[in-house]
């Protein structure tokens, strides 16, 4: 689609398309607005335009993730997690497995990519949960601003009986 291909040379021309991106372990208790690089909710942003679009809005350190930007940043590492071969559990089995005194170098380096690769996962499902957290905030928000619009307009939030007038 041509639209898209506009799209992605627009943010390669403004530097934030990248061969590859640096996500570190999310503290505990952090959102995810917290929590995302700059460069990283700038990409989503422009991915997250309508295609049609040819200007890039300007973003403030400030804004707040879309849902939509939250969708894509989950969607995006769940398919990073669905790549490797294992799941965490899975790998972390294996690593209590071959805990032992006497590992040769062999075992040793298989036990260091073991613990590369658990803490790859780990940092991935981090940021899915940081994502549903997030959609989940934001997708209440939502319905709780229509309830208070709704009656800040005057209108009940149940459903409006009509009244039946005579000739």
């Amino acid at each position: 689609n041509s639209a898209w291909l506009k799209r992605e040379e627009q943010l390669d021309e403004i530097g934030i398309i990248d061969d590859g991106y640096s996500f570190p372990r999310p503290p505990e208790g952090v959102r995810l607005e917290q929590y995302l690089p700059g460069n990283i909710h700038m990409l989503l942003r422009g991915l997250c335009l309508d295609p049609s679009t040819m200007k890039l809005p300007k973003m403030n350190s400030q804004e707040s993730l879309s849902v939509q930007e939250a969708a894509l940043l989950s969607t995006v590492t769940t398919k990073k997690l669905s790549e490797y071969p294992t799941y965490l559990q899975h790998d972390m089995s294996e690593l209590r497995f071959n805990d032992g005194p006497e590992a040769d170098p062999k075992t040793r380096r298989h036990e260091m990519a073991l613990e590369v690769r658990i803490g790859e996962k780990e940092i991935l499902h981090a940021i899915v949960n940081l994502c549903e957290a997030h959609i989940k905030e934001k997708t209440s928000d939502i319905a709780e601003n229509d309830k208070k619009r709704k009656y800040d307009n005057g209108r009940s939030t149940g459903p409006r009986k009509s009244v039946k007038r005579g000739s």
